[in-house]
């Protein structure tokens, strides 16, 4: 009498961890932020997030449910002279944040004019219906020879504590993003710190990268070193 075997069970494959799913989704986020960043530039326009899926969603940050909606009655307008004490005002508010002491508040107005005044910066500043200030975001310029075309640094991104998680530091960059494409910039670029989820959530989510396409792996790093 011949005997069968029972056949052997198929192996199934290993279900990834929620932490190794997160990283999948964040690889390829970054894939897309990649490789949409240059064409949308040239649109002068941020990514559009329409089509991928919870998880990458998830890993740009975007999809949350605790934002509320921005007041309609507000105006966010590139800062002219008549805009000092408003821009003052939240530049100081902004150094209080950081937890510094200076610049003086008569030095911040100062360095403002001067940034306003010979066109090398331009600072977009949010203002309420009843003309108060809201937040603002400074623009720097520099050509760059390796773009052959200007470039953009996002400096400062500052939005009062009583008008955040409602999108106006979204808009904010978002128009920083346009004026900077009005400027003939090929590109914008913006520094903040990993451990600063808040900032590294937005500026994911509107197509920034730490990823060069020169090195396959590894972040772009930033630093500082003071003179004297």
């Amino acid at each position: 009498m011949q005997v069968r075997e029972p056949p052997k069970p198929t192996a199934q494959p290993a279900r990834m961890t929620c932490s190794q799913e997160f990283a999948l989704a964040s690889k390829s986020a970054d894939c897309f932020r990649r490789l949409t960043r240059q064409r949308d530039l040239r649109r002068g326009s941020a990514p559009s997030l329409a089509g991928l899926s919870l998880r990458v969603l998830q890993a740009l940050g975007a999809g949350r449910e605790d934002v509320a909606p921005m007041s309609d009655s507000l105006e966010i307008t590139i800062a002219s002279p008549e805009h000092l004490e408003l821009l003052t005002g939240l530049a100081a508010g902004f150094r209080d944040q950081l937890g510094r002491s200076s610049p003086t508040s008569a030095e911040l107005a100062t360095s403002i004019r001067s940034l306003i005044e010979n066109g090398d910066a331009e600072f977009l500043v949010a203002v309420a219906q009843d003309d108060a200030g809201l937040g603002f975001a400074q623009l720097r310029f520099r050509y760059s020879i390796w773009l052959s075309a200007c470039e953009a640094c996002l400096e400062d991104l500052f939005v009062v504590p009583s008008h955040r998680h409602r999108g106006l530091g979204t808009s904010l960059v978002e128009r920083a993003l346009e004026r900077a494409g009005e400027r003939g910039c090929a590109s914008v670029v913006v520094d903040t710190n990993e451990q600063n989820i808040p900032a590294t959530r937005l500026y994911s989510q509107l197509g920034f990268s730490c990823s060069s396409n020169r090195w396959d792996v590894g972040r772009q790093l930033w630093f500082r070193r003071k003179i004297g």
